[in-house]
């Protein structure tokens, strides 16, 4: 992904109108936007102020499941992500929605997924 090191998270939002989830970060006066389009699930954790981003990368969908099978497990029967019977069930509905698997790691606070259709890094 585009050069996001070291960029501090200052807001993000999610529309579920247009299904859309955007951070606002900023390094050295430099801002810029990450824009998640088409959003099908996402989940963060340690969300926190002057949280500090390592990277964005794609990853694919095995690990995905691999590294989510608690989390999916446990949020199952409260229809989250979505109200699914199984797994392969579950992957068929985010490959029918194009959705791709994007993991933001943090150097400090803030880290988590996304399952969005696809991502934009805009200077702002």
């Amino acid at each position: 992904m585009k050069d996001i090191h070291d960029y501090e998270i200052k807001r993000y939002s999610m529309d579920f109108v247009t299904n859309e989830l955007v951070f606002k970060i900023e390094k050295n006066n430099n801002f810029k936007k990450i824009i998640f389009y088409k959003v099908f699930a996402y989940h963060f954790s340690d969300e926190m102020a002057y949280s500090v981003i390592l990277d964005l990368e794609e990853r694919n969908l095995d690990h995905f499941f691999k590294m989510n099978k608690k989390l999916l497990n446990d949020r199952k029967n409260y229809g989250w992500p979505i109200m699914y019977e199984d797994n392969d069930e579950l992957r068929k509905k985010i490959e029918e929605s194009h959705a791709n698997y994007y993991l933001m790691r943090s150097s400090y606070g803030m880290g988590g997924w996304i399952l969005a259709e696809s991502v934009e890094i805009i200077d702002s």
